[in-house]
């Protein structure tokens, strides 16, 4: 059999890494808490609803595993084992009849309760079509009885992975469409009825294009069943261990770090224990760290998930934009009717923030509102306000001329209405002269008086033909003679 090996830094999976249909996952912890695996007992789930229950697709596919179709073995080139779990292990094959590489996972033990769960993880998987969700293409069992099921080889690397080599905020903000991705898968399931109750970032694969798929639905639960009646697995069936193996039996499941309240109570839950680990997985993105981080035991966690909210995103990254602080603390409030009541609604203001618009979760001031309105309309604004600086500019120039151009229309006319001034004057001057005479003055006094002064160069240029008066006593009478013409007159 040939064996090929994943490149370094690559994991091909197609369920997850954990396998936690088994209960009991591959430890998968960081290394500060060594408590990130699945704990698994008792199913939990909520009521049926009040209104008539939708009819389940899986309700008349079989539930033992004998009943399911049996396949040759030679259907499938197993090649390599590329993941493995307490009950459970993926091996990437081949199928013979299309020739495309497929993820087979298939069970480690002869469990008659672990093979119930592990097809009813099977068929929870195989119903659910969307694209951030792994693809089934076949459910059956092995010649032996053992069953298994075929699924779509994703290769990539765990989100949980992908945020360990994002150090810096900025590096992790930029993992925000995976989240997006992970509630939106989210919200399609719930709208088929189906609950995952086992999210975390090692379940959910990034692929080498960006693509985000959510993987191992071990735990899921069709809303519209009844099925607490799922045996739990026996203490001594592999792959169970108790708290300080990371696996308790008998009161919760889940992963700790990532759980619910009400879940970690053991008590009935609903869409929203998922929408509280997608708040728990954004709080790992953007802080760098899972919640309730450096406790050490599965008792430690679950008593802190029970009792109080995890350290706040301002103390662990405080650069983080407060209305994404304030989609986080609501989706992980832990009064229930505080979250977002769905997926769907989580993923909307995830997505309203992710382009810049305002968030139902936070209330915005004034000030900050204003500011948002600034970013994301920057290019517009800096358009319209050179453009308004250019106006401004225009008009004052314009405004400026058209003063100066009016003051020195106002200037001419000043200076018009004094020459025009100056002549009324000087003919007032005269007639007032003229008024003066006695009615039998000579002509010639009379025609003088009339005139304006002349000035002395005129007077000199006139000579000798200067006219007189031809008497003294008139030529004294007019007001506008010059001395020397009056003396000119006496000598006369």
């Amino acid at each position: 059999m040939t064996r090929r090996t994943p490149p370094p830094g690559t994991s091909t999976l197609a369920a997850s890494d954990t396998l936690a249909s088994d209960a009991a996952g591959a430890a998968r912890a960081t290394p500060s808490s060594g408590i990130e695996d699945t704990v698994d007992a008792a199913d939990v789930t909520r009521p049926p609803s009040d209104g008539p229950a939708r009819p389940s697709p899986t309700a008349a596919l079989p539930s033992d595993p004998a009943h399911l179709p049996l396949v040759a073995a030679t259907t499938y080139q197993h090649l390599d084992e590329v993941g493995r779990g307490g009950l459970g292990r993926i091996v990437r094959a081949r199928d013979t009849r299309t020739g495309r590489l497929v993820a087979i996972k298939e069970m480690r033990t002869d469990s008659h309760d672990a093979a119930i769960r592990f097809v009813r993880e099977a068929l929870v998987t195989a119903h659910l079509q969307h694209p951030a969700i792994v693809p089934v293409y076949e459910v059956g069992r092995w010649p032996s009885g053992q069953p298994f099921y075929a699924m779509k080889l994703v290769t990539g690397r765990p989100l949980s992975r992908v945020i360990a080599d994002a150090p810096s905020l900025d590096e992790r903000l930029a993992l925000l469409p995976h989240v997006i991705a992970i509630a939106d898968a989210l919200a399609y399931a719930h709208g088929e009825g189906v609950i995952h109750r086992d999210l975390k970032p090692g379940n959910a694969m990034v692929g080498a294009h960006g693509e985000t798929v959510v993987i191992d639905w071990g735990l899921a639960r069709r809303l519209d069943r009844d099925e607490d009646s799922l045996p739990p697995l026996a203490p001594g069936t592999p792959g169970t261990a108790d708290a300080a193996g990371q696996t308790a039996l008998g009161s919760v499941l889940g992963t700790p770090q990532y759980m619910a309240p009400e879940q970690a109570r053991g008590e009935l839950v609903d869409a929203r224990a998922d929408v509280y680990a997608i708040g728990a997985i954004l709080y790992h993105t953007l802080s760098g760290k899972p919640p309730f981080d450096g406790l050490t035991t599965v008792g430690e966690v679950l008593e802190a998930v029970r009792t109080r909210a995890p350290t706040s995103l301002t103390r662990l990254a405080p650069g983080t934009p407060r209305d994404l602080i304030a989609i986080v603390e609501r989706a992980m409030a832990t009064d229930v009717a505080t979250r977002y009541p769905t997926a769907a609604a989580l993923a909307d203001d995830l997505r309203r923030f992710a382009t810049g618009q305002l968030v139902s979760a936070h209330h915005y001031g004034r000030g900050e509102r204003l500011r948002r309105f600034v970013r994301r309309h920057r290019v517009p604004l800096v358009i319209a306000a050179v453009a308004a600086t250019a106006l401004t500019a225009t008009g004052a120039i314009s405004l400026r001329r058209v003063v100066h151009e009016r003051e020195t229309a106002r200037a001419a006319e000043r200076a018009q209405a004094r020459a025009r001034g100056a002549g009324a004057s000087r003919r007032c001057h005269g007639f007032a002269a003229r008024r003066e005479l006695p009615r039998s003055a000579p002509r010639g006094a009379l025609a003088a008086a009339s005139q304006p002064t002349p000035s002395r160069c005129s007077r000199r240029r006139r000579g000798s033909r200067r006219t007189a008066p031809t008497s003294a006593s008139w030529a004294r009478a007019s007001p506008r003679r010059c001395p020397r013409s009056a003396r000119s007159g006496r000598r006369a």
